[in-house]
């Protein structure tokens, strides 16, 4: 499967170029990769529209069809469309950066986000985003919610990524907060992402005992502190009335 394993390292390489693309020195040194084999693998990649060059400046970028790919992922993948009102509310309630998340396969993913008209900072949270399990509140919130092998498979494979001198280095800390956020239907990332910025979060449920979802809000660590106790109590409800409305749908979806 070597040919995937370049296929892969090549798409990601391209999907993180900015506007102008990457000449292929460029990628050839992200990749690792020969140049006459890099060569080989972009003519068919553009032959199949998976990437694009530009004849003036022989530069390469993502082509539409990941694109295409990406957007059916998410509409046969998401209910962000009926769960999007619950954020928008909670957004305008709380008047904070708010989104929603969605486990699949493993993974935590940001399918939903909602800026408030009033709030001038905007958060690196944005849709298709990977919530890391051992950071991310929504991550943790969801997970708290989750059958008990299907954790243990997934805290085998946590990569503890180092974001700050807050984020959770050890399996027996995050095993902790996943109890804490199951007791209190709240998850929380105080700082462990990013300096100043903390993130609370509370399941969506699909069942009684069972997330797929869950929905959050970010901001200033200050901000968010200084008004914990009515944010927590905006999010549960919201989170409830989410989560109320979901098990009315959900014998029409697959949720996962």
């Amino acid at each position: 499967m070597e040919w995937m394993n370049r296929f892969i390292a090549i798409t990601d390489v391209l999907s993180r170029a900015d506007e102008t693309g990457l000449g292929i020195t460029e990628i050839a040194a992200r990749t690792n990769l020969a140049k006459g084999t890099l060569h080989r693998i972009l003519l068919d990649m553009v032959k199949n529209e998976i990437a694009v060059r530009d004849e003036r400046t022989k530069r390469y970028q993502l082509g539409p069809r990941p694109m295409i790919w990406a957007s059916r992922f998410v509409a046969g993948k998401d209910i962000s469309a009926a769960l999007a009102p619950f954020c928008r509310d909670l957004s305008r309630a709380t008047h904070f950066y708010s989104y929603i998340s969605r486990y699949t396969a493993g993974e935590v993913y940001c399918i939903y986000a909602h800026q408030p008209e009033d709030e001038r900072r905007t958060y690196f949270v944005h849709v298709g985003q990977r919530m890391p399990v051992h950071a991310a509140s929504a991550a943790k919130s969801i997970l708290a919610f989750r059958r008990a092998n299907e954790v243990s498979r997934v805290l085998k494979n946590v990569e503890y990524t180092h974001y700050t001198e807050n984020t959770i280095d050890d399996v027996d800390e995050l095993r902790h907060e996943l109890a804490r956020g199951r007791e209190e239907h709240l998850s929380w990332c105080i700082e462990e992402m990013e300096a100043g910025v903390s993130a609370i979060s509370a399941p969506i449920l699909d069942t009684e005992e069972h997330a797929t979802f869950s929905m959050s809000i970010v901001g200033n660590h200050q901000e968010i502190m200084k008004h914990k106790e009515l944010l927590c109590d905006l999010l549960k409800d919201y989170a409830e009335r989410a989560s109320s409305y979901l098990q009315t749908i959900r014998p029409l979806m697959t949720l996962g």
